[in-house]
């Protein structure tokens, strides 16, 4: 029951999933740190972006293809850019 104790074929089998779980549970956590870091990072921008300190207005990635419509929601509700 208890031979693969004196086999160093096991030894080395054990020993390389052992460092496999280690290495591979970290770089998880890595993971899971890294994600909520980044997510921290963009909502720290988007409350710079609503107090109005930033020094330039931000870019426009299109061009509106319809007119302007008038929102249905409230002025506190919109978006920063008025849409």
């Amino acid at each position: 029951m208890f031979e693969w104790i004196t086999q160093p074929q096991a030894w080395i089998a054990l020993g390389t999933l052992t460092a496999l779980e280690i290495v591979l549970g970290i770089d998880n956590i890595i993971f899971i740190y890294l994600a909520m870091a980044f997510s921290v990072f963009v909502e720290m921008l988007n409350l710079r972006m609503r107090r109005g300190r930033w020094e330039t207005p931000p870019v426009r990635l299109r061009q509106r293809i319809a007119p302007r419509r008038p929102s249905p929601l409230p002025p506190r509700m919109r978006m920063i850019d008025g849409d």
